[in-house]
């Protein structure tokens, strides 16, 4: 006979805790799957052990093939709701692809109930051609810190001011610095000497960087320096949802 710890006291109607369960995964298009949840899971910091924010928190694997899927990253949709990119594309309609977690945790610090593995089904290229592009949206935060908005909901930034976003924390970030992500990551340092003959190099790193965004379709990088001869980096970049222009704000100093 069951005690409290379970149903039909402890995780029942009756009970104070509400399981975490994934209710249901579906490939929004060749590179997203959304997951959602029957209730809020941890959400807080991408870097946190269990926190659904955080790439390392999944892994989905194709198969028929056995391919694991790179992570980039999780937007929140809704408390419940999560949408998951992935560097690489999914197989078409016909193939299955499993998404699970063994960490991931509700917001009250529960681990994920069984089952911990999801089956979905891949989406044909030619369909997601033919649809209209979503909306990409993230989390707002400032200095790390996430923007809350008066009614209590958190903040959000829509389509290409998160690309934006991205692309300044692959420029900045040091190569290695996600372990998820080996080749995510450039390092730029704010004023840091920089020999001129290392200018091609360093555009050439800058374009692959921008590119590697699945978001990014074309990409041209320029560098100048400005009266001081400090090095200042421009990218404009076209996205799947429109074009990007932005220079970024902590330049380099040529030596």
């Amino acid at each position: 006979m069951l005690g409290w710890g379970f149903l039909p006291w402890g995780l029942g109607p009756f009970g104070s805790i509400v399981a975490l369960t994934i209710d249901s995964v579906i490939a929004r298009d060749t590179r997203t799957v959304r997951v959602t949840f029957s209730t809020a899971p941890l959400a807080q910091v991408v870097t946190q052990t269990g926190d659904a924010l955080n790439p390392a928190t999944w892994t989905i694997v194709r198969t028929d093939t056995g391919q694991v899927f790179t992570v980039l990253q999780i937007e929140r949709v809704s408390s419940t709701v999560y949408d998951i990119r992935t560097l690489e594309d999914f197989g078409e309609y016909r193939i299955n692809h499993t998404i699970s977690s063994l960490t991931l945790r509700s917001a009250g610090g529960v681990l994920l109930s069984p089952p911990y593995t999801r089956t979905f089904a891949g989406v044909a290229a030619s369909v997601q051609a033919a649809t209209t592009p979503q909306d990409t949206t993230d989390t707002k935060s400032v200095n790390g810190v996430f923007e809350v908005l008066p009614g209590g909901d958190y903040a959000q930034q829509l389509n290409d001011d998160v690309v934006r976003k991205v692309i300044m924390r692959r420029l900045s970030v040091n190569p290695g610095a996600f372990f998820h992500l080996p080749n995510f990551g450039l390092g730029v340092k704010v004023k840091s000497p920089l020999p001129t003959t290392d200018l091609v190099k360093l555009k050439k790193e800058i374009e692959r960087q921008v590119l590697n965004d699945p978001s990014v379709l074309q990409a041209e990088v320029r560098l100048s320096l400005d009266a001081s001869g400090t090095l200042l980096i421009s990218v404009k970049a076209k996205t799947r949802l429109g074009f990007i222009d932005l220079t970024v704000p902590s330049p380099l100093t040529t030596g």
